[in-house]
């Protein structure tokens, strides 16, 4: 059965910081001045995610009684113990009947969550699904990972309606091992990476490639027969890297590199990537949409059919560009930072 993506939708917080002033801050010296998203106080992954779903939904022109299953997928769920699947149905109107269910604890949930939808709409076991991915996240004070931890969503309504249909997903690969690469116990505030350059080589990387070689061989595919290629982006180098070595060129990832305007965005990265690619996709041009972490990672391949036509809202962009920047006092005010460190 034929399914894939009817809509997509964003949220970016209005507020931003130079990754250069929160070095400064610090006493360092970043001569490449990128810039991250920073939430409002009373900004978490929920409503973000609620403010992305509404986005979706009006994209897709989809209702909220027409979802069969809503799954969200966060790093940072603003609870222990709670849904926010559920809250987030509710809020969409959605029939008491819906399907949902949380995905929690690596940037790549949002891919995992994403393989369900499809999965269990090809079994016939739902018509049409919401995916949500988003989050909320601050690092320690001074350590590098500052610099680049913000905030976003992104959703993506997904249906087996071949008429409603922008991008039909046609096969996907995945590569997992046991690896440690960022994580955050219970009794932490923040995440924590002990050997960065170890887990971007031997974790991002190596996951990432092998994925992507997986797929195209799967697909009996070669990079030349994709027109864009998107990734979850933990820093602005590493994918294009990856992209280059796999045989990628670099005007095949440049739509779909945010990490440089909005910063690491966890389990919503890839998915607000994905969504800049739809919004400068044309019939008949293939996506390669690569998510990784903690030792694992997805590759997803989709085909860009005749109806993005009509709905390349360009609301990415309007996102990017709606915005007003803030020192690193009002960062650290705005991100409750004072609060994680008691």
């Amino acid at each position: 059965m034929n399914c894939g993506i009817a809509g997509y939708g964003v949220y970016l917080p209005l507020y931003r910081i130079r990754s250069s002033d929160v070095a400064k801050a610090w006493g360092g010296d970043l001569k490449t001045s990128y810039e991250k998203t920073v939430p409002c106080y009373d900004e978490d992954a929920l409503t973000m995610g609620v403010e992305a779903s509404v986005n979706a939904l009006k994209n897709a022109r989809f209702d909220g009684e027409e979802l069969d299953i809503v799954y969200f997928a966060t790093m940072s769920s603003p609870y222990i113990e709670k849904q926010c699947s559920s809250t987030l149905s509710a809020s969409l109107g959605c029939r008491n009947s819906v399907r949902t269910s949380d995905f929690n604890g690596s940037p790549r949930t949002c891919s995992s969550a994403m393989l369900a939808c499809f999965d269990a709409i090809r079994s016939s076991s739902a018509r049409s699904a919401l995916v949500v991915a988003s989050d909320r996240l601050v690092a320690r004070p001074s350590e590098s990972m500052e610099q680049l931890l913000s905030a976003g969503a992104a959703a993506f309504v997904l249906t087996s309606d071949e008429k409603r249909l922008v991008a039909r997903i046609e096969g996907s690969a995945s590569y997992s091992t046991e690896f440690t690469d960022r994580w955050r116990s219970e009794a932490e505030s923040f995440p924590r990476s002990e050997f960065e350059r170890f887990g971007r080589d031997y974790g991002y990387t190596r996951h990432v490639t092998v994925a992507i070689k997986k797929l195209l061989e799967s697909r009996k595919s070669s990079p030349k027969d994709y027109s864009q290629v998107v990734f979850t982006e933990f820093d602005p180098r590493r994918p294009s890297a990856i992209a280059k070595s796999v045989g990628f060129r670099e005007d095949q990832i440049s739509y779909g590199s945010l990490n440089k305007l909005v910063g690491d965005t966890g389990a919503a990265s890839m998915f607000l990537s994905l969504s800049a690619a739809l919004e400068k996709a044309k019939p008949s041009e293939r996506i390669l949409a690569v998510s990784y972490g903690d030792g694992g990672s997805d590759a997803l391949d989709f085909t860009v059919t005749n109806s993005i036509q009509g709905k390349q809202s360009g609301e990415v962009e309007k996102y990017i560009k709606s915005k007003k920047n803030v020192d690193y006092q009002t960062h650290l005010r705005l991100n409750k930072v004072f609060d994680l460190l008691r």
